[in-house]
Protein backbone atom coordinates (compact mmCIF):
# COMPACT_ATOMS: atom_id res chain seq x y z
CA UNK A 1 0.00 0.00 0.00
CA UNK A 2 1.28 3.11 -0.77
CA UNK A 3 1.54 5.70 1.85
CA UNK A 4 1.79 9.44 1.36
CA UNK A 5 4.31 11.01 4.39
CA UNK A 6 5.24 14.46 4.81
CA UNK A 7 5.47 16.82 1.43
CA UNK A 8 8.99 17.48 0.29
CA UNK A 9 10.66 19.69 1.62
CA UNK A 10 13.86 21.27 0.58
CA UNK A 11 16.15 23.07 3.06
CA UNK A 12 15.27 26.84 4.26
CA UNK A 13 18.13 28.63 2.74
CA UNK A 14 17.44 27.10 -0.84
CA UNK A 15 17.32 28.75 -2.94
CA UNK A 16 20.03 30.59 -2.33
CA UNK A 17 21.05 34.14 -3.56
CA UNK A 18 23.89 32.41 -5.19
CA UNK A 19 21.60 30.46 -7.40
CA UNK A 20 19.95 33.52 -8.36
CA UNK A 21 23.32 35.32 -9.61
CA UNK A 22 23.35 32.05 -11.43
CA UNK A 23 20.05 31.50 -13.02
CA UNK A 24 21.11 35.71 -14.04
CA UNK A 25 23.94 35.14 -15.52
CA UNK A 26 22.24 32.91 -17.94
CA UNK A 27 19.71 34.72 -19.08
CA UNK A 28 22.07 37.33 -19.44
CA UNK A 29 24.37 34.89 -22.20
CA UNK A 30 20.76 34.67 -23.59
CA UNK A 31 20.61 37.95 -24.12
CA UNK A 32 24.23 38.73 -25.53
CA UNK A 33 22.85 35.41 -28.23
CA UNK A 34 19.73 37.62 -29.16
CA UNK A 35 21.79 40.30 -29.05
CA UNK A 36 24.08 38.72 -31.68
CA UNK A 37 20.73 37.82 -33.66
CA UNK A 38 20.21 40.93 -34.60
CA UNK A 39 23.33 41.43 -35.99
CA UNK A 40 23.14 37.76 -38.03
CA UNK A 41 19.46 36.49 -37.78
CA UNK A 42 20.93 33.10 -39.42
CA UNK A 43 22.47 32.56 -36.20
CA UNK A 44 18.89 31.46 -35.31
CA UNK A 45 16.03 29.96 -37.55
CA UNK A 46 13.72 32.58 -39.34
CA UNK A 47 13.18 35.15 -36.50
CA UNK A 48 13.48 38.48 -37.49
CA UNK A 49 16.06 41.01 -35.83
CA UNK A 50 13.45 42.80 -34.05
CA UNK A 51 12.15 39.81 -31.91
CA UNK A 52 15.55 38.91 -30.98
CA UNK A 53 16.03 42.91 -29.73
CA UNK A 54 12.55 42.43 -28.38
CA UNK A 55 14.38 39.70 -26.10
CA UNK A 56 17.74 41.47 -25.60
CA UNK A 57 15.47 43.57 -22.98
CA UNK A 58 13.51 40.98 -22.03
CA UNK A 59 16.52 38.74 -20.97
CA UNK A 60 18.16 42.17 -19.18
CA UNK A 61 14.78 42.85 -17.52
CA UNK A 62 14.76 38.71 -16.43
CA UNK A 63 17.96 39.18 -15.17
CA UNK A 64 17.42 42.02 -13.20
CA UNK A 65 14.37 40.43 -11.47
CA UNK A 66 16.63 37.27 -10.71
CA UNK A 67 18.94 39.81 -8.60
CA UNK A 68 16.49 41.98 -6.85
CA UNK A 69 13.48 39.71 -6.58
CA UNK A 70 10.70 41.85 -5.73
CA UNK A 71 7.28 40.07 -4.61
CA UNK A 72 5.61 40.48 -7.58
CA UNK A 73 8.01 39.48 -10.16
CA UNK A 74 7.11 35.27 -9.69
CA UNK A 75 3.37 36.69 -11.25
CA UNK A 76 5.72 38.68 -14.25
CA UNK A 77 8.01 35.87 -15.01
CA UNK A 78 5.01 33.85 -15.22
CA UNK A 79 3.63 35.30 -17.63
CA UNK A 80 6.96 34.87 -19.76
CA UNK A 81 7.07 30.92 -19.13
CA UNK A 82 3.44 31.48 -20.48
CA UNK A 83 4.75 32.49 -23.70
CA UNK A 84 7.75 30.82 -24.30
CA UNK A 85 5.77 27.58 -23.42
CA UNK A 86 3.68 28.70 -26.59
CA UNK A 87 6.49 29.91 -28.67
CA UNK A 88 9.47 27.45 -28.01
CA UNK A 89 6.34 24.74 -27.37
CA UNK A 90 5.28 25.08 -30.90
CA UNK A 91 8.48 25.34 -32.25
CA UNK A 92 9.53 21.93 -30.59
CA UNK A 93 6.64 20.25 -31.86
CA UNK A 94 7.24 21.77 -35.63
CA UNK A 95 10.73 20.40 -35.39
CA UNK A 96 9.98 16.96 -34.25
CA UNK A 97 7.23 16.66 -36.47
CA UNK A 98 8.66 18.12 -39.90
CA UNK A 99 12.04 17.67 -39.35
CA UNK A 100 12.48 14.63 -37.58
CA UNK A 101 14.78 16.34 -35.14
CA UNK A 102 14.44 17.28 -31.37
CA UNK A 103 14.52 20.97 -31.05
CA UNK A 104 17.48 21.29 -27.98
CA UNK A 105 16.96 24.96 -27.10
CA UNK A 106 13.29 24.35 -26.84
CA UNK A 107 13.35 21.78 -24.82
CA UNK A 108 15.98 23.50 -22.48
CA UNK A 109 13.24 26.61 -22.26
CA UNK A 110 10.59 24.46 -21.59
CA UNK A 111 12.18 22.64 -19.07
CA UNK A 112 14.54 24.80 -17.39
CA UNK A 113 11.79 28.18 -16.98
CA UNK A 114 9.42 26.66 -15.09
CA UNK A 115 11.80 25.36 -12.30
CA UNK A 116 13.25 29.52 -12.57
CA UNK A 117 9.51 30.10 -11.69
CA UNK A 118 9.13 27.38 -8.87
CA UNK A 119 12.48 28.81 -7.28
CA UNK A 120 11.04 32.46 -7.27
CA UNK A 121 7.92 31.20 -5.95
CA UNK A 122 9.40 29.10 -3.15
CA UNK A 123 11.76 32.72 -2.39
CA UNK A 124 8.95 34.42 -2.52
CA UNK A 125 6.75 32.53 -0.02
CA UNK A 126 9.37 31.81 2.17
CA UNK A 127 10.69 35.49 2.56
CA UNK A 128 8.51 37.95 4.84
CA UNK A 129 6.46 40.38 3.51
CA UNK A 130 8.15 43.89 3.52
CA UNK A 131 12.42 42.48 3.14
CA UNK A 132 14.19 43.57 0.12
CA UNK A 133 17.07 42.02 -1.27
CA UNK A 134 19.75 44.25 -2.62
CA UNK A 135 22.04 41.70 -4.00
CA UNK A 136 22.61 39.91 -0.53
CA UNK A 137 23.27 36.21 0.25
Amino acid sequence: MLRLGRPLTLPGSWPTAGWFRALAVVFSVAGVFHLACTVAPSLAGGDPPWRHGLFVAVNAAVALGLLLRPRWFPWIFAVLCMQQAVSHGSAAATAWRVEHRVDKASVLVLCGLPIVLASLVWDARRRPRRESLPFRG
